[in-house]
């Protein structure tokens, strides 16, 4: 479920095949901000995801958030766990950069899990689950940091 308006539905998911920085023991945690576009569409909505610079956060997304909901697109960004200034920092989150990619291509599965036809690109790369998804896609990857 996700709401209409300049304030996104946070959710936090959990990929169960990655584990915790801080306790193994846990799955990872990914974080969504979720903007649905201003106007419904018939069709499902284009989606964009976002994914922050090192350090940064979803939730500091809503500058490109805004103009695309209103251009019709769903927009998600994500939190990468241990790289982002809403949780903390961890050494990890810095070093395993092959994660972020990770962290996106489950937050599109996450997402498609909510939507038929269900779709599953848990071991394909961003641009693998793009192209599955029923409607059109762009992953904006950030590489500067900051909020």
């Amino acid at each position: 479920m996700t709401i209409h308006g300049e304030q996104p539905l946070i959710r936090v998911v959990h990929d169960e095949s990655r584990s915790d920085l801080r306790d193994p023991a846990r799955p990872r945690p990914v974080r969504l901000y979720l903007w649905e576009p201003d106007l419904p569409l018939a069709l499902p909505a284009p989606l964009v995801v976002v994914s922050h610079g090192t350090g940064g956060s979803g939730s500091s997304m809503g500058w490109p958030a805004g103009p695309l909901r209103q251009a019709g697109f769903r927009v998600v960004a994500l939190d990468h766990h241990g790289n982002n200034f809403v949780d903390g920092y961890e050494p990890e989150g810095f070093l395993h950069v092959w994660e972020r990619p990770r962290d996106v291509s489950f937050a599109l599965d996450a997402l498609a899990s909510e939507r038929p036809p269900a779709l599953s690109v848990r071991r394909g790369s961003p641009w693998a689950a793009a192209r599955r998804w029923p409607s059109p896609v762009l992953v904006s990857i950030r590489g500067s940091s900051g909020r």
